[in-house]
């Protein structure tokens, strides 16, 4: 916050340590949350500020906090689910209390097909690039295989990075890892394969399988050296935006995704086909990539600048911070 431009004179203030304390459970997640916008509620005088920002919330702590005021909630994940009739009330409850953004068009549009009223866009933002040293990342890479460091520098072999491995149950990567075609263009195309989190997959040859939390400097030196990301999320990532994605964008790295109408919402912004479906169009991308006959050298992403809507009530909030 100190290092930005508009918001450099924002003072912090710290929760008490109970409210940092990780609870286990949904319901105890939430009630955690209420608690702490109650404790903001009770502790700050709401009614002198212009605007009030939540960067993430969960409906039902917000609808059962006291918390009131010139709301601006930041839904991530919060539209998706919303065929539930629970949700969908919790959201619509919310919607009463404050202004939703949303990270693009189609998200919006999901949100008004469920009832919401009080909606505007406000695209992601870029996030600075991973900053590591060459000596840091060659420890890190060799730490994950003996001599993965200097087989990328000196045989030449390419990196391919799979940071979301099976983070939403979904099991592609397990399947790759039986899949013949994909295990054999490995070796012949000298590419490492190196995913996170897929609870079934093999870890053998140039398959690495990393089933433990990663450092923030072990993501970093993974990503830095990967010379392609792959995200495979499932149809049932609706509604959301994936941070993988725009960290792609801000570390000009060429990426692989899943043809979801999540993703597809971002087709503009590359310059060549980064869509598959299953496993056999992924070796077939993967393979086209190997060969070169597609290339992420150079331009690979369009830079589409958008300004949130003209009507949206986060106009006021951007005059606030520039006063």
């Amino acid at each position: 916050i100190k290092k930005h431009p508009v918001i450099s004179n924002v003072k912090a203030t710290c929760l008490p340590p109970s409210f940092s304390c990780l609870k286990n459970g949904r319901f105890s997640e939430r009630n955690l949350q209420r608690n702490i916008f109650n404790y903001v509620t009770d502790n700050f005088a709401l009614a002198q500020y212009d605007a009030i920002f939540l960067a993430s919330f969960d409906e039902f702590a917000l609808i059962a906090s006291r918390l009131r005021g010139r709301l601006f909630v930041l839904a991530h994940g919060n539209i998706s689910g919303m065929s539930n009739r629970l949700k969908r009330f919790a959201m619509r409850r919310v919607d009463k209390l404050a202004s939703v953004v949303v990270f693009n068009e189609y998200i919006k549009a999901g949100a008004l097909k469920y009832g919401l009223r009080n909606v505007c866009v406000e695209p992601h933002g870029f996030g600075p690039t991973h900053i590591i040293s060459d000596t840091e990342r060659s420890a890190v890479l060799d730490a994950f295989q003996h001599g993965l460091s200097d087989a990328l520098s000196t045989r030449r072999l390419r990196l391919v990075f799979a940071p979301s491995g099976a983070k939403y149950g979904d099991s592609f990567i397990s399947r790759l890892g039986c899949n013949r075609s994909f295990l054999n263009l490995l070796d012949s195309a000298g590419i490492i394969f190196v995913t996170k989190g897929a609870k079934t997959a093999p870890c053998k040859g140039n398959f690495i399988n990393i089933d433990r939390h990663l450092s923030e400097m072990e993501f970093a030196a993974l990503f830095t050296a990967a010379n392609l990301i792959v995200i495979n999320y499932p149809q049932s990532f609706d509604y959301k935006v994936s941070a993988l994605m725009f960290e792609s964008f801000c570390n000009e790295k060429p990426c692989l995704i899943t043809r979801i109408p999540s993703f597809l919402v971002y087709s503009d912004h590359f310059t060549y086909d980064p869509y598959f479906n299953e496993e056999d169009e992924f070796v077939l991308k993967l393979q086209e990539y190997a060969s070169k006959t597609w290339s992420p050298e150079g331009c690979m992403y369009i830079w589409v600048v958008s300004s949130c809507e003209v009507n949206s009530p986060l106009l006021h909030l951007h005059s606030i911070c520039v006063d």
